[in-house]
């Protein structure tokens, strides 16, 4: 059953060009992650919707390029975070509770990093 969503993985993504050029299309300021999210957040504020489509199949080997440079990929993902929040909420909040969001990403940031040292399967963003 088709359903509406929040947003999908970039994987799975289609859309009409012109929605595509109405966004503006993936920020340049994402250098991977979260570039799926801030589309199809600029897709809903344009007004269109994001929808699930139950009948197709794709198959998205998550985390395999990202594993491999665990320590850059746990990095990306936490900028790209701080990035997404600037982008669409700080003008909406107190700079107290910026501050709180930038303690909380980067806090959770080297948390990872340092329990990486110790695992053998290095985590990114789980």
């Amino acid at each position: 059953m088709e359903s509406e969503l929040e947003a999908c993985s970039g994987a799975y993504m289609i859309m009409p060009r012109k929605i595509y050029e109405i966004t503006g299309g993936f920020d340049p300021d994402y250098f991977m992650y979260a570039e799926d999210l801030d589309l199809c957040k600029l897709v809903r504020d344009a007004g269109y919707k994001v929808w699930y489509y139950p009948k197709t199949k794709c198959i998205h080997y998550k985390g395999k390029s990202s594993g491999k440079v665990a320590a850059f990929a746990l990095f990306h993902f936490h900028d790209t975070m701080w990035i997404y929040y600037k982008k669409h909420y700080q003008n909406k909040y107190s700079w107290l509770m910026s501050l709180f969001v930038y303690t909380g990403i980067w806090g959770r940031y080297y948390w990872l990093s340092f329990l990486n040292i110790f695992r053998k399967k290095k985590v990114v963003s789980k």
